[in-house]
This record gives C-alpha cells, sequence and structure tokens, in this order.
C-alpha cells in the first residue's frame, strides 16, 4: 500500500475541506490558509491565505489568529505592514494558547 495520495485523492480531499471550510469550521477554514500559504496543491497565494485566516480568525482559532499577525508583520497578503497588528494578533493567538505566539512573544521580551 502506498502512503502517497492519488492526484483523484487529493482533488477529493480538498474538495470535502473547502466544503467544511465554506460551511464555517474554524479548522477548515486554517487549513484551507495553510494550503493556500503553502502552495500545497495550487501556486501559494497569499491573499487566498489571509481571506481564509481572517474567517477562522473571526472565530476565534488561534492558529489562523497567529498567521495573520505574521502576515501583518511582513505587509503580506494585500495587508499592510503594521507592527501594532502584529503584537495584537500575538497577544490574541497567545491567550488562545498557539504555542508558536508564546515563544515569539517570549523572543521578543513582550510575555
Amino acid at each position: 500500500m502506498s502512503d502517497k495520495l492519488s492526484d483523484r485523492e487529493k482533488e477529493i480531499a480538498y474538495d470535502r475541506l473547502q466544503l467544511s471550510a465554506e460551511r464555517g469550521v474554524a479548522l477548515s477554514q486554517y487549513m484551507m490558509g495553510e494550503v493556500a500559504r503553502n502552495g500545497t496543491l495550487f501556486p501559494a497565494n497569499d491573499a487566498v491565505a489571509r481571506s481564509w485566516y481572517q474567517k477562522a480568525a473571526l472565530q476565534g482559532h488561534g492558529p489562523a489568529i497567529y498567521q495573520l499577525g505574521l502576515m501583518y508583520r511582513d505587509g503580506r497578503g494585500g495587508l499592510p505592514q503594521d507592527d501594532d497588528e502584529f503584537m495584537a494578533c500575538l497577544h490574541k493567538a497567545a491567550k488562545q494558547g498557539t504555542r508558536p505566539a508564546i515563544e515569539l512573544l517570549d523572543q521578543l521580551g513582550k510575555n
């Protein structure tokens, strides 16, 4: 048995993930953002990633809030570079228990 998915299996998995995200499941919205940001199935697209992250973040999804913060830090995905928004997102994500946000705040001496 192969550990690799066929193109058809990838397409089915993506379609199911997208349907779940469109139905408002925050984890699925975050995962759609990850697929878009990383270029997992399609060329990377920060604007699409931002859109999915924002939807998940509105539901309090910590990792999505963290990723939005990084986008503000770097001025990606159609967002302006904004250190205040970056820090606000880091603090929100850390309050949700998002480990990378907690660690980055510690590194910055802001926790």
